[in-house]
């Protein structure tokens, strides 16, 4: 509004000049108006432009660097069994229809690094649909799916949710 009023101050200036009448009626404020969107426009087409090109090479870098990461098997070296078979864990897991599990430590031990190496490693061997829920779609290779609803998550496939339960009592709001 502010750039419509110096703009009409200035024909009134220049009527004044002219000897013209300064009175401006409301369809040259109209005039004024429309004069004032296309110069605006004119004016801020080329920051959006190139806005827009650097946010489709930012994207384009990042989906590129995404697809370049592969998957690689590297099985987890067993330090310590309290219980149970490592072998048979893994075979159940890798082999089994439907399974939870729940990966428990303190903050920074490492379930998050740990969770998405499970992840790589199904997936290189299975070749099955990986998703990540609580992450970063940059932050990840291809051939893992982030999503950001369990409803997006197609059947027969491996989920990672980080921060599971901050994530399960938002989505149940």
């Amino acid at each position: 509004m502010q750039s419509i009023n110096i703009y009409l101050y200035i024909i009134k200036m220049a009527r004044k000049k002219r000897k013209y009448s300064t009175k401006i009626d409301a369809a040259e404020k109209k005039e004024a108006d429309g004069f004032l969107r296309v110069i605006g426009f004119i004016v801020k087409s080329p920051y959006y432009l190139v806005k827009k090109l650097k946010s489709n090479i930012e994207k384009n870098k990042i989906e590129s660097r995404r697809e370049s990461i592969s998957s690689v098997f590297e099985d987890f070296k067993v330090i310590e069994t309290l219980k149970g078979n490592y072998s048979n864990w893994k075979k159940t897991l890798f082999n089994s229809d439907s399974k939870i599990g729940i990966i428990i430590g303190a903050r920074g031990s490492g379930k998050t690094a740990f969770g998405i190496k499970l992840i790589e490693n199904i997936y290189s061997q299975k070749k099955v649909k990986c998703y990540a829920i609580g992450f970063k779609a940059e932050d990840f290779p291809s051939w893992i799916n982030v999503v950001n609803s369990v409803s997006e998550i197609t059947n027969n496939s491996y989920v990672l949710i980080d921060e599971g339960e901050f994530y399960l009592v938002l989505e149940s709001l």
